[in-house]
């Protein structure tokens, strides 16, 4: 058989594009409900039939003054709908200030069905009230991905 070049492939399986942003700007959170946690990226698709592997990677610090308040909750919105969740264990080693840096990485395979721009972004949250949690501390910087994938 003649060998076939990736020229001569459609673009079924190929990567049809990679955008990337990022954020070094401060954002921080006491509560229970989500707030956004400062990243956000916009990706226009070619085909309405192409998926978008979005991949976050979001650096954050843990403050808390209790052993009690353990969790911290982010998930990724496809403009006001969220698409996934996930939740960060910080086990807090005592009582008293202890801030504890950490990224956040999550990965989201999705169908958004449309050649119009479509902005994602990240929120986080706790699970209890005498704890904060602070994206980007220090101008730390996070990033988010996306690759374009033809189907």
């Amino acid at each position: 058989l003649p060998a076939i070049s990736g020229s001569a492939l459609t673009g079924v399986g190929k990567v049809l594009q990679v955008v990337q942003a990022s954020t070094t700007t401060p954002a921080s959170q006491g509560g229970t409900t989500y707030a956004s946690a400062g990243l956000s990226g916009t990706i226009t698709p070619t085909s309405s039939s192409s998926k978008i592997l979005i991949m976050v990677t979001q650096y954050y610090t843990f403050r808390t003054n209790t052993t009690s308040e353990r969790q911290a909750f982010f998930r990724l919105m496809r403009g006001s709908t969220e698409i996934m969740e996930t939740v960060y264990d910080r086990i807090a080693v005592a009582s008293g200030e202890n801030r504890v840096g950490t990224t956040a990485t999550f990965n989201w395979l999705d169908s958004p069905n449309t050649t119009s721009a479509i902005t994602y972004s990240t929120q986080f949250k706790l699970n209890g009230t005498a704890s904060d949690l602070y994206a980007q501390h220090d101008n730390a910087q996070s990033i988010i991905t996306f690759l374009e994938i033809g189907v």
